[in-house]
């Protein structure tokens, strides 16, 4: 993994915990997705608090395979 991509986390970081509460004062939600991973594991920066995690399920309602 290069370097630019190990900053991705850290770099959502920053920006949600600095930009977060002072959106949410003036009423804006955060929205992220939840992955790609197909996965149980937090994903970042949809995990972060205050921050909406959506993600798609097929016609049966389980995780889509996407």
């Amino acid at each position: 993994m290069n370097a630019r991509l190990r900053l991705v986390p850290f770099l959502a970081a920053v920006l949600v915990f600095s930009i977060a509460p002072a959106t949410r004062a003036a009423g804006v939600v955060i929205v992220a997705a939840a992955g790609n991973e197909s996965s149980n594991e937090p994903s970042y920066p949809a995990a972060f608090p205050g921050v909406i995690a959506v993600g798609a399920v097929d016609i049966n309602k389980a995780r889509a395979w996407y």
